[in-house]
């Protein structure tokens, strides 16, 4: 699997967005909250019920891409949207009506600037040569691991949350 962005783009990107005022994800330790992260998968339209209950109970709802759109169309109320893609087309998939954006700092600026959200840095090679170095030197943040897909970046997202139980789907 390959980004759908060239590397110089998305480092571009980082740079930008990272200088932004806007917060970074720190590490949270471990809680007994329960992540439920949501892709556009077909499978997902199967797992209202789940999802429902899930959600009612106390869980925390990840709406990934556009899912979240479908998940507020639905009558979710949608904790946080997670977008990973450093393409501008991206910016489309922006759900407004969710709790909180997650967004990573490689997406595009277009992205960024359509949210104000908290973001979040791939564990790249040189990530931290691309970010503020004022900003590094103060740390806290995270860097969240899973590759080029918002999916599997998502559960370590959560898991740096401090999530331990996490349910999946629309995968």
């Amino acid at each position: 699997v390959l980004p759908n962005t060239p590397e110089d783009v998305a480092n571009k990107n980082i740079s930008e967005n990272s200088a932004k005022d806007l917060p970074w994800l720190m590490a949270s330790k471990a809680h007994d909250g329960v992540a439920i992260l949501c892709g556009g998968g077909a499978s997902i339209k199967r797992s209202v019920g789940d999802i429902t209950r899930l959600k009612n109970a106390g869980g925390k709802l990840f709406g990934l891409n556009g899912a979240a759109k479908w998940l507020v169309k639905e009558g979710f109320e949608v904790d946080y949207q997670a977008i990973l893609d450093a393409k501008q087309e991206s910016s489309t998939l922006i759900e407004p009506n969710v709790k909180e954006h997650l967004f990573a700092s490689q997406c595009h600026p277009d992205t960024i600037d359509a949210a104000s959200p908290t973001l979040f840095h791939m564990n790249n090679i040189g990530m931290e040569e691309l970010l503020p170095p004022e900003k590094v030197k103060q740390g806290g943040y995270v860097l969240i691991g899973g590759g080029v897909c918002v999916g599997i970046t998502a559960m370590v997202l959560a898991y740096a949350m401090g999530y331990r139980k996490i349910h999946l789907f629309g995968y």
